[in-house]
């Protein structure tokens, strides 16, 4: 069971995030590199699942590499979810809703990010000492004490909120939203879960990475920091 995050959780010293900025420099927006800080030896984007919806209202998660398979196309790290699904045939489209954008908050998106925690939580000497980030610009933080520092980052100067806590808080929803960065004091790996997008990326040690390539309840692939994250750069459907 998820938890929530509240407003005196909201951090004053930004000092934590400074690295981010220099990491993301200047980068082009239009890949991994703009979203991930620059260091890490891998990196891996892990695709958030489609779901069926079950008789008794529970979901079951789907793998897109099943959606491509029932579509006639061959999953691959670049796919992208309109794309491998689009030439499905209705007989053979077996699952009920589409991945869901990040940071929407609820039972299978924070089970999804609790799992990622868990994982990414054996790769840090901080799990306890972990920072998220949450973007300034929606709705649900417009009472939000207007005071509050916040941190812009990266080429697109979008500005967020910080908060600190555990790694086991990952799945806490904070104003009915997930973080959309998230990382340890020790800086041994990085997530970044931009809301416009159905997929996280992660920057880490190489056998980090790995073993988030392997991990069963997870649907993850390797990339580089050049890595097209738009949702139109999969060419390679059927």
């Amino acid at each position: 069971m998820s938890g929530e995050w509240d407003d005196r959780d909201l951090l004053r010293d930004l000092e934590p995030a400074q690295w981010i900025r220099r990491g993301l420099g200047d980068a082009n927006p239009t890949e991994v590199r703009s979203l991930v800080p620059a260091g890490f030896d891998q990196y891996a984007r892990v695709l958030n699942p489609a779901e069926i919806e079950n008789a008794n209202r529970s979901v079951t998660p789907v793998r897109w590499a099943d959606v491509a398979r029932a579509s006639g196309g061959i999953a691959h790290a670049g796919m992208q979810f309109a794309a491998i699904s689009a030439y499905t045939s209705p007989s053979r489209m077996f699952w009920t809703y589409g991945p869901r954008q990040n940071n929407v908050s609820d039972e299978l998106a924070s089970r999804h990010v609790s799992t990622l925690a868990r994982l990414l939580a054996g790769h840090t000497k901080t799990p306890e000492t972990c920072f998220y980030g949450f973007w300034e610009g929606n709705t649900a933080f417009s009472e939000i004490d207007p005071t509050v520092p916040r941190i812009a980052l990266g080429s697109d100067g979008f500005r967020y909120y910080m908060l600190g806590g555990p790694i086991s808080r990952a799945g806490d929803n904070f104003h009915g939203l997930l973080a959309h960065l998230w990382w340890p004091a020790d800086r041994a790996w990085f997530v970044a879960a931009h809301f416009d997008f159905d997929c996280i990326y992660v920057g880490g040690s190489a056998r980090c990475i790995d073993d988030l390539i392997v991990a069963p309840d997870l649907e993850s692939w390797q990339i580089s920091p050049d890595h097209q994250v738009m949702s139109h750069s999969d060419s390679s459907a059927p």
